[in-house]
Parts: structure tokens; sequence; C-alpha cells
């Protein structure tokens, strides 16, 4: 058995009545050597374990059905569509969001470039002012609005997108290269600790642009 008070402590998101205590015999009988697997069922395990897990709340994204639809067809790389969804489903580790569940580890929820404000999700992909400055040269270059931070929130978690002043690719499609290449320089500077510098990150994000040209092309079969 294990006690209640130590359940809570390692597993502060159980919910368990006042005085109960999880029974693990079940699942160690299961490991015994002979032991018939198949009578040991997954409802049979949480009933006899007496699991009572808090109800899980519903994801809520602010998105049209029709727009969802549209957003799987536009050309991205798949890693760029990767990070756009799980932002929709705030799914970004950030130091914010890992400082609230792992306090321990993640002590500072502070950003860890400009080192002032909280590393929250909106932070790490655009806010942060180096990340900004990546957005601002992208804007200038293929849009014709002035960017504001507004701007860019509408076209992440909205997808209204401004017109785009090249002819050969989406708004949506620059704005998904753009994610991918400083969410590709955010994890170098996390874990091999390189520079994030937006002059590189811009290079990054043409590179990208232009390898999804070449494979619109290909498709188009203008190549």
């Amino acid at each position: 058995m294990i006690p209640a008070n130590i359940l809570a402590v390692r597993y502060p998101s159980l919910t368990l009545p006042t005085g109960s205590s999880i029974d693990v015999q079940p699942f160690l009988n299961g490991l015994v050597p002979g032991s018939a697997w198949p009578l040991l069922t997954l409802k049979d395990f949480h009933s006899l374990c007496k699991f009572h897990p808090s109800p899980t709340h519903s994801i809520v994204v602010t998105i049209s059905p029709c727009s969802l639809h549209c957003w799987w067809s536009i050309p991205l790389p798949h890693s760029a569509r990767n990070v756009w969804y799980r932002t929709w489903h705030k799914k970004i580790p950030c130091r914010f969001h890992l400082h609230s569940q792992i306090p321990l580890a993640f002590p500072d929820p502070t950003c860890a470039m400009c080192s002032g404000d909280l590393d929250s999700q909106t932070h790490i992909l655009f806010n942060c002012p180096a990340k900004l400055a990546v957005w601002s040269s992208i804007w200038t270059t293929f849009f014709a609005f002035p960017i504001t931070s507004d701007s860019i929130h509408s076209c992440l978690y909205l997808l209204n997108f401004v017109p785009s002043k090249d002819t050969t690719l989406s708004s949506a499609s620059i704005f998904g290269c753009t994610l991918l290449a400083i969410w590709q320089h955010h994890w170098l500077f996390i874990f091999d600790q390189v520079p994030f510098v937006p002059s590189a990150t811009l290079s990054t994000a043409h590179i990208l642009l232009n390898q999804l040209r070449n494979e619109i092309a290909l498709d188009h079969g203008s190549i």
C-alpha cells in the first residue's frame, strides 16, 4: 500500500479521498512469472487500485473548423506545423510553465535571453526582444502592414494573416517558416549555448522559405 501522504508529495495531481491509499498489489501480482496477464485488464486494475483521477479539461482552440481545415492544407515544413499545433494546445516548454510544474528543477521562470520578463509561451515565440527583431525584419520584407505583437498573436492563434508582398508563398507559409526558424535557434541557445542572433535566425528562415518554394515548384511541375 502507498500511503496517501506519500502520494500527495510524489503525485500532487492525483485526487484521493482523505485517509485513502492506493493498493498496488494487483499490479505486483501481475509481474509474477506465470501470471495470466489477460486476466488483469486495465479496467480491473483501475478498479482494484481505487484510482480516481481528476477530470480532464478540454482544450479550447479559438479557431473555426473551416480555418483549421484550411490550415492543414497550407504548404509548411512538418516541424513548423508541429510547433504551431503545440502552441494552440499550450504545450510549449517555456520556463514559466516548467517552473509552475517542477519548480525545483526550474527555479527561475524568467527568460534566459533577456533576463527580465517571464518566459511565457508568447514571450518565447515573439515577445522576447531578440525574437521580435526577427519578426520585424520578416514583416518589413514580406508584409505590407507594420508589425505589432497583436498582429503576430492574431496570425498565430486566430489564423488572421496580413497580405503578403511575395507572390510565390502565402502569408501562412512565411509565418510558419519564421516560427520554425525561431524555434530551432531558441533550442540551439538552450541546449548548445549558441547565442540567439537575429541575423542568423533570419538566414535560417530564408533557407526554409527557399526550400518550400522549390518543393511547391516541384509539385507544380515548374522545375
